[in-house]
């Protein structure tokens, strides 16, 4: 009895300083590493995952475990379905204590799991996501860990909420809503965070700047829906076309950002020109399903640091490489260390 009331009381203690730490941040990520660490060690359990509402799906947020092969599974749960679908659609607390691994649907608990205690995480009285935890001890869960995790469930909850409602209004405030790209407000922020310091080190930084061809006559002709969805096209490709360490932003208007590191100038000419090529490829049809185009993206780009270590002055002589390809002829990549710009060929350059 004395053991387990100090256990109770240590419990108590952590559960405290546990509230106190998911309260004072708005990080998802803090959050859910914090509350699925300490929750392991409260009750013992060889693994615990936190999951998320999304829809009529549970999404996997993160998880704590002993050894690495116990990490949750990061598979969609449908709500209703398998253990925890069950807990997030009825709103109530599961706890197995023999024989879990039977019970268990895809992508839940971990191999030759034996009990199992699954909370759900309730903000007023809307489920919004599950504590799952998952030991091959049978019987290893109480009474004590269930009213624990529940109290502690609340506290998570309501802190997983407003991480992720400060996360949703970040990203609108640094995602562009037509294209869904980030924006200049992001690039900004990451010339702050990354670009800025890379360069400062002597690393390679490009910065790209590109942009559609003619789109002012194209929007006139065509209309502002045919320009909006050739804007979500060009934003597409651009996606595509480019490797997952590259960069891409929507700068304004008809204007896109690339940012491409750790690449000299012919790797990023080439990078480009292939976005170019794919742009050019792209098919396009108006709101009767028409042929509409071709499109084409005029590119130009200027390399750090041999051309500077200021990111801002780097787009500026990327933008000046831009209207160099465009006086050439449209439809094309210059890169600023091969332009030779004079007033002409800025003042020659249509929009």
């Amino acid at each position: 009895a004395s053991r387990q009331m100090a256990r109770r009381n240590e419990q108590f203690q952590a559960l405290y300083q546990i509230v106190i730490e998911v309260s004072e941040t708005l990080s998802m990520k803090y959050v859910v590493q914090t509350a699925a660490t300490q929750a392991r060690r409260l009750v013992g359990a060889d693994m615990v995952a936190l999951r998320l509402v999304r829809g009529e799906l549970l999404v996997l947020l993160g998880s704590a475990q002993e050894a690495e092969g116990d990490a949750a599974d990061d598979s969609e749960i449908e709500l209703g379905t398998g253990v925890v679908g069950r807990v997030a659609k009825r709103g109530k607390i599961n706890r197995i204590d023999a024989g879990a691994e039977a019970l268990l649907g895809r992508g839940e608990g971990i191999l030759e799991a034996s009990s199992g205690l699954v909370v759900p995480l309730i903000v007023g009285a809307r489920v919004v996501g599950t504590m799952e935890c998952w030991s091959r001890t049978p019987g290893l869960f109480g009474e004590d860990d269930e009213q624990i995790l529940e109290m502690m469930a609340s506290q998570v909850a309501t802190a997983i909420v407003a991480a992720d409602t400060h996360e949703a209004t970040d990203h609108q405030a640094h995602h562009d809503a037509l294209t869904s790209l980030p924006n200049r407000r992001q690039l900004t922020r990451q010339i702050g965070e990354r670009f800025g310091r890379a360069l400062a080190d002597g690393k390679q930084v490009a910065f790209a700047m590109v942009d559609i061809d003619h789109f002012k006559r194209f929007n006139d002709e065509f209309g502002h829906k045919v320009g909006d969805i050739t804007l979500q096209r060009v934003a597409e490709g651009l996606r595509s076309t480019l490797r997952a360490d590259d960069f891409v932003y929507r700068y304004g208007g008809e204007e896109f950002t690339i940012v491409i590191e750790s690449a000299d100038a012919d790797e990023v000419l080439a990078r480009l020109e292939r976005v170019r090529a794919a742009v050019a490829r792209m098919p396009l049809t108006g709101e009767n399903l028409e042929p509409v185009g071709p499109v084409t993206v005029s590119i130009g780009f200027a390399s750090g640091p041999q051309y500077g270590t200021d990111c801002e002055e780097l787009i500026k002589l990327a933008d000046a490489a831009l209207y160099q390809a465009k006086w050439a002829g449209r439809d094309q990549v210059c890169d600023y260390t091969r332009s030779v710009l004079t007033d002409r060929s800025v003042e020659g350059a249509a929009a």
